[in-house]
């Protein structure tokens, strides 16, 4: 009993492991495809069972969240996308326009594997543009990106750096961490 009472979660993480176990609940509600309250019980005696089972699994917080900045974060990003579909369908409906594809390396500075996660998702999910490569050294994370239609690798580079900006204010205990040489 008492290694089951040595893996309960301390007061400050119960509220977590709390949403966890009803995000969890409502996950295998879901996978059911009832959603009632027997359901509901069960998928949290379920999680229950599974974060004792398997606590390092558990998700571990990594700092703050900026809020305001998550929700500026996510407009420009919502205004990115929309900007992109407009010019992904003006140059499918037009195949006589000229695109220049390129290939540019952004350089980040030292960021939290979070923040560069976030960076280079966005970039992947903008129509038009991907995400090639990400590699990490100890002052910078740089990303490799492929822009479908850009003459100006300066602004692809200041699009990215832009979003850069708004994933470090919106995770700011993970925007700058530094990695020791041979850490990765």
């Amino acid at each position: 009993m008492s290694a089951i009472v040595s893996r309960l979660p301390a007061r400050a993480d119960l509220a977590g492991a709390v949403v966890r176990t009803a995000g969890l609940a409502l996950m295998w509600a879901a996978l059911w495809g009832d959603v009632s309250l027997a359901t509901f019980v069960a998928g949290g005696i379920v999680a229950v069972g599974a974060q004792l089972a398997f606590p390092t699994l558990a998700p571990r917080p990594s700092g703050r969240v900026n809020v305001l900045a998550l929700a500026r974060l996510g407009l420009v990003f919502a205004w990115m996308l929309i900007t992109a579909n407009l010019s992904v369908l003006r140059r499918v409906m037009s195949p006589r326009l000229a695109i220049t594809p390129l290939v540019v390396d952004v350089a980040l500075p030292p960021c939290s594997d979070a923040v560069a996660t976030v960076v280079a998702n966005a970039v992947t999910l903008t129509p038009g543009t991907l995400t090639l490569d990400v590699a990490r050294a100890p002052d910078a994370v740089t990303l490799t990106v492929h822009n479908l239609d850009a003459n100006d690798p300066a602004r692809v580079r200041a699009d990215v750096l832009a979003l850069y900006a708004l994933a470090a204010a919106a995770f700011p205990a993970g925007a700058h961490i530094p990695v020791e040489e041979g850490t990765r």
